[in-house]
């Protein structure tokens, strides 16, 4: 999860955007989002100190669905990528691949 509460008090400090992500360890594209979406909402680390991260995270993004992990093996594959790995050709042997070639 987001480490919202750090960054809102980093902020706070007069740390810059890269210094935070560094610390916080997220994506700078992170910081600047949580940092305007703090502006539009009008919280800053004196309301957020006393919040957790959930709550922050509502605040801040109040039309975002919670995400949550699915465990292994339900990821998302392309379409393209199983069709192929699924494509087996008609005859395999060189013998025949040769003679329809011909054709």
């Amino acid at each position: 999860m987001t480490k919202y509460r750090e960054i809102l008090r980093l902020k706070h400090l007069g740390f810059s955007e890269r210094n935070i992500a560094r610390t916080a360890g997220v994506s700078r594209n992170t910081v600047k989002r949580v940092v305007e979406a703090a502006t539009a909402a009008k919280i800053d680390w004196t309301h957020a100190e006393s919040m957790d991260d959930e709550t922050i995270e509502k605040a801040l993004f109040p039309d975002r669905k919670p995400w949550r992990w699915t465990g292994p093996g339900t990821r998302r594959t392309s379409s393209t990528r199983t069709r192929v790995n699924s494509w087996t050709p008609s005859c395999s042997s060189r013998r025949c691949r040769t003679a329809s070639m011909g054709s």
